[in-house]
């Protein structure tokens, strides 16, 4: 599974509808390479505490798959930062990490814990002393 459909609580404004429903994909490095791009024709680089904020914003625009009606090429870093709350925000974050934690490959299981052997029938324990 590599997307996952959610409602937003307050959805996205454009063209004068509000879209609340959106597929979530993982953060490709496509997406990431995208997200740069649009960052550092925005600030001119990635340098500064406010360009970081809306790398991430656009991040999360590039994992769009759709986001209601919107056209795919229109759900960018800028259309989240201008009309995206915080709460919605948090949804498609943890949307994302939901879907990286399906993704993930679980830990390979350690060897069966070898447990010391009981003593043989042939080993003698010490007898107990008879009071004759």
């Amino acid at each position: 599974m590599n997307s996952i459909r959610i409602a937003l609580d307050y959805g996205v404004e454009f063209d004068g509808v509000i879209h609340y429903d959106c597929e979530v994909g993982l953060p490709m490095v496509g997406a990431s390479s995208e997200a740069v791009v649009e960052t550092v024709n925005r600030f001119g680089s990635m340098d500064t505490q406010e360009a970081q904020t809306f790398y991430s914003v656009a991040l999360k625009a590039y994992s769009l798959i759709s986001l209601g009606d919107i056209p795919k090429e229109k759900i960018t870093g800028t259309l989240l930062d201008a009309a995206l709350l915080d709460d919605d925000y948090d949804l498609i974050v943890g949307a994302i990490n939901d879907l990286k934690k399906k993704r993930k490959r679980g830990k390979p299981r350690s060897p069966d814990t070898v447990l010391p052997s009981l003593p043989s029938d042939d080993t003698e324990l010490p007898k107990a002393k008879s009071s004759e």
